[in-house]
């Protein structure tokens, strides 16, 4: 039974640790043809982890019999993986989405005019969101001329996207779930079918082969659009941890921008 407990305190680890590797930026990972194993792994996660504990538990008693020191070291060492690689390293709590959108006048502008921005135009009506802050969320949820949006942007292979995120004719959530060569992938919440951020396709889970529909989008600088954009302001959820300890949005930390054109009168 001692056998057993470390036995089943190396498979969760094992697990726990294959469970984030084939969906994160870690060596080696992106450049593996494992997304449907990654699928496996992450849909029947819960499955595993009851498994490898009940595992633990016939054998815990078994092994502080033998010893006291070791047993101790290799729970304590399980507790922390799982809390690094669910609660730290995961993707949806790495990157936040915002909680508040707010209008402003273009004289509040805080954004260079050399800034990148990720712009969209539909319906008499065009916004520009800032890469440089769109990137620490992944996703932002908007609506332009009428329809609801769901701007993406994926760090790694910087590419912008604007879907609108209905599936099967109704309104979808999406959370950041990871990546997939070396691109960002989301998981909607109905389904836990997983989404490539580049195509708007889902790559794996029940709805596989279905695509969001897609808005044109254009990656370009503030100064391009200066004449045609006034400022919208997205304001941050100041009780999100962690944002302040981003160096590079220290100074954003309380709102970021995006724009959209003034309207004829």
């Amino acid at each position: 039974m001692k056998k057993l407990f470390y036995l089943s305190v190396l498979g969760l680890l094992l697990f726990e640790t294959a469970n984030v590797f084939f969906i994160m930026p870690m060596p080696g990972s992106q450049e593996m043809n494992s997304l449907d194993l990654a699928y496996f792994l992450y849909s029947w996660r819960w499955g595993f982890r009851l498994l490898f504990g009940l595992m633990i538990i016939l054998g815990v008693a078994a092994a502080f019999r033998s010893s006291k020191w070791w047993p101790t070291v290799s729970l304590l060492v399980v507790f922390g993986v799982v809390y690094l690689t669910n609660f730290k390293m995961a993707a949806d709590t790495m990157f936040y989405q915002p909680t508040n959108l707010q209008l402003t006048g273009s004289a509040d502008n805080l954004v260079d005019n050399e800034r990148l921005v990720l712009g969209i135009t539909y319906n008499g009506q065009a916004k520009a969101y800032p890469i440089q802050f769109l990137g620490y969320h992944h996703q932002v949820r908007d609506s332009i001329g009428g329809k609801p949006i769901m701007v993406t942007y994926c760090t790694v292979c910087r590419t912008g996207r604007v879907f609108e995120p209905i599936v099967n004719g109704k309104a979808e959530t999406f959370r950041l779930v990871g990546m997939d060569h070396y691109n960002a992938m989301f998981e909607d919440q109905t389904t836990r079918s997983w989404w490539r951020q580049v195509t708007g396709e889902a790559v794996a889970g029940a709805l596989k082969g279905q695509i969001l529909p897609e808005f044109p989008s254009t990656q370009t600088t503030l100064i391009s659009g200066n004449n045609r954009y006034t400022l919208l302001g997205i304001a941050e959820d100041e009780q999100r941890p962690g944002l302040k300890k981003l160096n590079a949005y220290q100074e954003y930390w309380h709102s970021w921008q995006t724009f959209h054109p003034e309207t004829k009168r």
